[in-house]
Parts: C-alpha cells; structure tokens; sequence
C-alpha cells in the first residue's frame, strides 16, 4: 500500500505534461514539418527545372556539362531564388495543414471540445517565424558567397569595399574609389586615382572633389590634387600641384558605385557599415540603403505568407473550394512580392523612402493578415 503514492506522483506528473493542447501542437507541428519539407522539395526541382530550360541558351559549352550544371543552379538557387522558395513553401505547408483538418472535420471537433482553432494551429506560426529566421542566416552566409562566386564565374568587375565608405576599383594600372555617384552614374564626388607603372609602382595619386565621364574609359576630374611619384627614387618625396581638370583614361569603363550583384554579395554587417558611413558623410547610399531593411525584413516573410494561409485554409470549413482558396492565397502572395519589387524603383534613389517602404509595406499586410486571422470563424 505504501507503494502506490511513491508511483502514481510521476504519472500524474506526466499526465499533466501531456496536456491534450500540447499534444495538439505536436500533432500540426509535425504534419506542417512534412507539409513543408515536401513543398520546398516539390518548389525547388520546378524552379530548377525552369531555370535550366530558360537559361540553357545563355550556358557556355564548356559548362555544359553535368557537374558544372549542377554548380550553376546550385548557385542560383541558393543565392537568388531561396529566399522566395522558402515563405512559399511555408504558405503552402500552413495551407495543406490547415486545410487538412477543415476538410476532414478536425477543426469542427475542436471547436466541439471548446479549443480555439487558432489556438491549436499557433505552433504553426511559430515554425514560420522560425524557418524566418533559419532562411536570413542560410541567406547572409552561403546566399551571400554563393551570390559572390556566381558573379565571379559570370566575368563580372567587382569593386571592394572597405569600412570607410569607399569602393575600390582595378582598372588596368588604376586603382580608383569615390565616395558617391549619380543615378545616371555619369558623375562622381570624392574620388581617388592611383596610377602604377607595370611593375605596380606608384606614379601619380589625384584626388578630385567631382568627376565627369567625357565617354567610354574617358574622365576628366576637376578641383584636382595631383602628387607625382618618382618610381626610381623611392626615398624622394612627390611633386604637388593643384589643377582645375584632369583628364584621365581608365582600362575598364567602371562607375564607382555598388551595383544589385554586388549588394547580394555583401554581409548585412558590412552593408550597414557602408549605409551608416556614407549616410554620416551627408551623402546618400542610393540602393544600398534599400537592400539593407529589404533583406533584413526577410525572417518576418515566411511568417507573413503563414499568416496568409491559415484564414483561407479555415474557410474550407464552410463549403468554400480548395482550389479557388489556394488560388486567392497565390494572389495574396504575388501582389506582395509585386509590390515589394515596385517600392525598389522609389527607393533605390536613397532617401528616408529606402527606409520605410521595405517595412511599411511589411506591416500593412502583416496588420491585413492579422485581421483576417481575428476574423477567422472560431
């Protein structure tokens, strides 16, 4: 008899652990881990496949082969196309859930057993946050080398950029770097020239408040500082002049500004640093500012698109078509990521708009999602 105290305290214990709510959790939590895994999979191999038939005209022959093929789209996709991948997959996991239990009376038992339905499906939209935050650390390590090597293997002229602000170019026997430039990129401000002989000693350094493209590989600096090296004579210091234009040929026709490839292959922490520093110096950092909070704002996408599904999954419920509300859930989707696309075009010019449109368009559907969910039938 003294026996059964001692052994029934950790069963009801253990009872009281396995709540029918927690159980509940683990049950959508587990169905929308499948949902998911299978919906990136099923996304992925189509987005691949259409990739590689749009692009197979563009595949140099000596990359055509299976190995390098497989490299390319490995590529692609890892760089642009996942963080699109990633929220869609989540949209449909939540969606096939959702839509799993409506269809097959879950939700009806649920509410019949006095349990909020959003209460039971809430895990789900912690595992979209979730897989939000997974998919912005995949995106600024492999996304951003993988954009990086990408850009390397397609020939493309990158510029350096350190933590002051500048972006250093390789010309031939010029290294150059200005501080901003015009939409047009026709002019410069804040720019500086090393010339080096073929042994890459330093020969002449100008430094030039503004620059003037004339033509194709042709600048003329103005309001110039020029100091000229003697290569032979290392230990002499250089000759100084002032001089109201300096006409300059550069071996690569290359405006000094950070351009969308580059963006993609620059960390978050160095994009800041390159938007704080130019920002400090009074000038704009144009697209750069906007890739910042566009991609920062990346880990509350997939919770959004989730946000999305669960309202329209409910609604079969009521006798409403799958299809249609799968339909109306993919329109939902597009007109975001269109609208998302177009506030680029207003914010790319820099300007207190590169800040709020990635995050106010983020909040308006987060607050239009939100209410759609409080409007749910419970």
């Amino acid at each position: 008899m003294t026996d059964y105290p001692a052994r029934s305290a950790p069963l009801d214990s253990r009872l009281r652990e396995r709540s029918p709510l927690s159980t509940l959790w683990r049950h959508y939590a587990a169905r929308f881990a499948r949902a998911f895994g299978a919906s990136l999979l099923i996304l992925t191999l189509l987005v691949i496949a259409v990739d590689t038939l749009l692009e197979l005209d563009e595949i140099p022959e000596a990359e055509r082969t299976l190995a390098a093929a497989a490299l390319r789209v490995g590529l692609r996709t890892l760089a642009q196309y996942l963080v699109y991948l990633v929220p869609a997959a989540a949209f449909c996991a939540a969606f096939v859930t959702v839509a799993q239990g409506a269809r097959t009376r879950e939700v009806v038992a649920l509410k019949a057993g006095g349990v909020n339905p959003l209460v039971a499906f809430a895990p789900l939209l912690a595992a979209a946050l979730a897989i939000g935050v997974a998919l912005a650390f995949v995106q600024e390590t492999g996304g951003v080398r993988a954009a990086a090597v990408l850009s390397e293997r397609e020939g493309e002229t990158h510029g350096e950029l350190t933590r002051s602000g500048l972006i250093w170019y390789q010309a031939g026997r010029v290294v150059y770097s200005a501080r901003e430039s015009d939409p047009e990129g026709e002019r410069v401000t804040d720019i500086h020239v090393l010339e080096r002989d073929e042994q890459g000693r330093l020969l002449r350094q100008i430094q030039a408040e503004r620059a003037l493209r004339l033509g194709p590989n042709r600048w003329r600096f103005e309001q110039a500082v020029v100091r000229t090296f003697d290569p032979s004579q290392p230990t002499q210091p250089p000759s100084f002049e002032r001089s109201g234009q300096v006409t300059l040929e550069l071996a690569a026709d290359r405006t000094p500004r950070l351009h969308p490839s580059e963006l993609a292959a620059l960390p978050l922490p160095m994009l800041a640093d390159y938007v704080h520093t130019v920002l400090a110096a009074g000038g704009s950092p144009g697209p750069a500012r906007f890739a910042f909070h566009q991609r920062a704002s990346v880990p509350a996408i997939a919770l959004l698109f989730a946000m999305l599904a669960i309202p329209l999954a409910l609604s079969v419920e009521s006798g409403g078509g799958l299809a249609l509300r799968a339909l109306q859930g993919v329109l939902w989707i597009a007109g975001f990521l269109f609208l998302r696309d177009a506030a680029g075009g207003f914010a790319r010019a820099g300007g207190a708009a590169a800040l709020w449109l990635p995050w106010g368009l983020l909040a308006l559907f987060l607050a239009l999602a939100s209410l759609r969910l409080a409007r749910s039938p419970r």
